[in-house]
């Protein structure tokens, strides 16, 4: 449900179209390179977070019907998160102090229209960090998020936010390689964009500023062949089961607040 997603999420609320540089980071650390869209350093001073608030991984919509693979994302993310020294509060304690809230509150949508209305919405997300202030005094919110992505391959391979994937087989790149190699010439191999899929990490500190954001490509969600609009979706099964390369989202999303 659309309005039970955007409520335990700010996925509703963004696009990457439109997602900007990030002004500050974490901690003092550094910025790796094949994230520089998402994670920008300040120049004045750094944001001390010790206590973290975690949230329930979201998805899309179209996404739906990957719990499993969502908890795997939260039990990452928390244990990277541990490892590296914070104080977490449990996605689920979020969760129960955020539904409380939404069981007591009156017109959060219209009947009819669906909408959600913004004015009850704020009194509402207020009450939830009053509630998380009085009973964790923390830092900050992370909000993990899977976008679907454009990723951009040439020579067979994909490349988007710090990974790479092959889309073509072994076979197939090794005659293009011969190929090129005896004629002197370019790879025959088509160039273009697939749809992929990223973890997007979002932190926001208590007063609703994002301090933190990064991302980490997880898989393609389709193949291509020799031609250029030639596209073979990758079965649905499939989609997150790797579980290394979940793995290592996590960690490049996650990687320049971890030092």
């Amino acid at each position: 449900m659309q309005s039970e997603r955007c409520m335990k999420s700010r996925f509703c609320l963004r696009s990457r179209s439109v997602l900007s540089p990030v002004l500050v980071a974490l901690a003092a650390c550094s910025v790796n390179s094949d994230q520089a869209n998402y994670t920008a350093i300040p120049d004045e001073q750094e944001v001390r977070v010790n206590t973290i608030v975690l949230t329930p991984a979201s998805v899309p919509e179209g996404l739906e019907g990957f719990a499993g693979a969502m908890e795997e994302f939260d039990s990452l993310i928390a244990h990277s998160l541990e490892n590296a020294g914070y104080t977490l509060v449990p996605a689920d304690e979020y969760g129960l102090l955020w539904e409380s809230i939404l069981n007591r509150t009156v017109g959060l949508f219209d009947s009819t229209s669906g909408e959600r209305n913004e004015a009850v919405f704020v009194t509402a997300r207020q009450e939830l960090l009053d509630l998380l202030n009085e009973q964790y005094q923390p830092d900050a919110l992370l909000y993990p998020e899977i976008w679907v992505v454009d990723a951009p391959f040439a020579g067979g391979t994909a490349r988007w936010d710090g990974v790479s994937q092959e889309l073509v087989g072994v076979g197939t790149r090794i005659v293009d390689a011969l190929g090129a190699l005896f004629s002197a010439s370019e790879s025959s191999l088509p160039t273009g964009d697939v749809e992929a899929v990223s973890l997007v990490v979002f932190i926001e500190n208590m007063d609703g500023q994002e301090i933190f954001a990064n991302a980490g490509g997880i898989q393609v969600l389709e193949k291509v062949g020799k031609h250029p609009d030639e596209r073979k979706a990758v079965p649905k099964e499939e989609w997150f089961a790797d579980r290394s390369r979940n793995r290592r989202a996590v960690l490049i999303a996650l990687g320049p607040i971890l030092d």
